[in-house]
C-alpha cells in the first residue's frame, strides 16, 4: 500500500531527497568530515517519509501541485530528522530502526549537535523555495515554528512523567504530550501542503489540525505495536516503552482498568515496575496483567474509531477521487495492528 502511494508521488520524494542531500553537502568541509558523515548517515536511514506524503497528498487534494510542496515537505524532514537524534539521546536508545543509534555510537554531546545541525538545515529550505513569494514563505517558516514549539513541549511531558512533575497517572496529558511530541510535525506537514495548496487560513488550519490527529494515531499504534506487536516488524525489541518507564496506550488502558476494579495494588506494582526501569526485566508479568484485562483489544476499538474519523478528512474543496487517498494512508498506519 504504501509502495503504491510512493508510487504516485516518487518524483517528487525523489526530488525531496536529493535537495536535502543538496542542502547537508553545502556545508561540508574538511575540518567537520566526521561531524558531516555521521549527519549524512542519519539523513540516509530515512524511514517510510509518511510526513512528505501526506503533505503531497493535501496539495493534491486542494488541487494544488504537489512540486510546490517539496521544498517545504524537505523542511519538516530535516527536522523530524532532527528530533529522532534528540529523542535517541533522551531516551538513552541504543537503536533506532534497527541500527545503533548516534548517541550509541558517538557522544551524547555528538548526537545533540547533529540534531541542532539537521535543525537549522529546516530553515534553509523555506528561505530556498523560490517558486513561492514572501509572504507564503512566512507563512510556512510560521508553521514550522508552531509544531517545533508543540513538539518540544510534548516532550518536556514525557521527560516531566521522570521527574515527578505530576502527583499521579492520572494527572499525565498523555494524549497532550503526543498531540506534540508525534503530531506536531504530522500537523506541520498536512499544513505546508495546505499553503501549496493555496488554501485560505482556515483551510490551512484544518489541514493542521487533520495532520496532528494522524500523528496521534500513528503514535497510539506505535504505543500498541511496542506491546503486542512483531519485532520482525518493530526492527527492534518489543517493551522498549516498558524498559524506558514510560506511560503509554496500553499502560494508561491497563491502569484504568485495575482501578475500576479497586485493584490499587497492582496499579502501585505496575508503576513501581515500570519506575525501575530494570533493562533486564522479563516484563510477561505486565503482559499478562493486559492480557487479564483485555487491553490489546480495547485499544484496537479506539484506534479503529480514530481511523474512521481520518478516513476522509473534510477539509476544503477537494477534487472528486483524490480524498481516498487518505484513507489509503490511514490503513497503512492501523493495519500492524487491526490486522491481527
Amino acid at each position: 500500500m504504501l509502495a503504491t502511494l510512493r508510487q504516485k508521488y516518487a518524483p517528487h520524494l525523489a526530488e525531496l531527497d536529493q535537495i536535502m542531500l543538496e542542502e547537508l553537502t553545502r556545508w561540508r568541509s574538511r575540518e567537520i568530515e566526521r561531524f558531516w558523515s555521521l549527519t549524512h548517515a542519519q539523513l540516509q536511514r530515512h524511514g517510510k517519509q509518511l510526513r512528505s506524503v501526506l503533505s503531497l497528498m493535501m496539495t493534491d487534494h486542494l488541487g494544488g501541485e504537489p512540486r510546490a510542496v517539496v521544498p517545504a515537505a524537505a523542511s519538516v524532514e530535516f527536522y523530524h530528522a532532527a528530533s529522532l537524534v534528540l529523542d535517541d539521546v533522551q531516551d538513552h536508545s541504543e537503536i533506532r530502526r534497527g541500527e545503533p543509534t548516534i548517541s550509541a555510537g558517538a557522544s551524547a554531546s555528538t548526537a545533540v549537535n547533529v540534531a541542532l545541525f539537521l535543525r537549522s538545515l529546516s530553515y534553509h529550505m523555506i528561505n530556498r523555495c523560490t517558486e513561492q513569494d514572501p509572504a507564503e514563505r512566512l507563512r510556512v517558516h510560521q508553521e514550522l515554528d508552531h509544531a517545533a514549539t508543540h513538539l518540544i513541549l510534548g516532550q518536556s511531558i514525557d521527560i516531566g512523567w521522570h521527574e515527578n512533575w505530576y502527583g499521579s497517572y492520572r494527572d499525565f496529558p498523555y494524549l497532550r504530550m503526543i498531540e506534540g511530541k508525534s503530531g506536531a510535525l504530522f500537523g506541520c506537514a498536512a499544513a505546508v501542503g495546505a499553503c501549496a495548496g493555496k488554501a485560505d487560513p482556515e483551510v490551512i488550519g484544518a489541514a493542521r489540525d487533520y495532520g496532528t490527529a494522524f500523528g496521534v494515531l500513528y503514535q497510539m499504534v506505535d504505543d500498541y505495536l511496542d506491546v503486542f506487536g512483531d519485532e520482525t516488524v518493530l526492527r527492534r525489541p518489543r517493551f522498549d516503552d516498558f524498559r524506558e518507564g514510560k506511560i503509554t496506550a496500553p499502560v494508561i488502558s491497563l491502569l484504568s482498568a485495575l482501578r475500576d476494579q479497586g485493584r490499587e495494588k497492582d496499579v502501585g506494582l505496575v508503576l513501581a515496575g515500570l519506575a525501575d526501569r530494570d533493562p533486564a526485566c522479563d516484563w510477561e508479568w505486565l503482559l499478562d496483567l493486559m492480557r487479564e484485562h483485555n487491553v490489546a483489544d480495547t485499544l484496537r476499538k479506539q484506534i479503529s474509531e480514530r481511523a474512521a474519523h481520518l478516513a476522509e478528512p473534510a477539509i476544503g474543496p477537494g477534487p472528486s477521487g483524490r480524498a481516498g487517498n487518505f484513507a489509503q494512508l490511514v490503513e497503512l498506519i492501523t493495519a500492524p495492528a487491526c490486522s491481527d
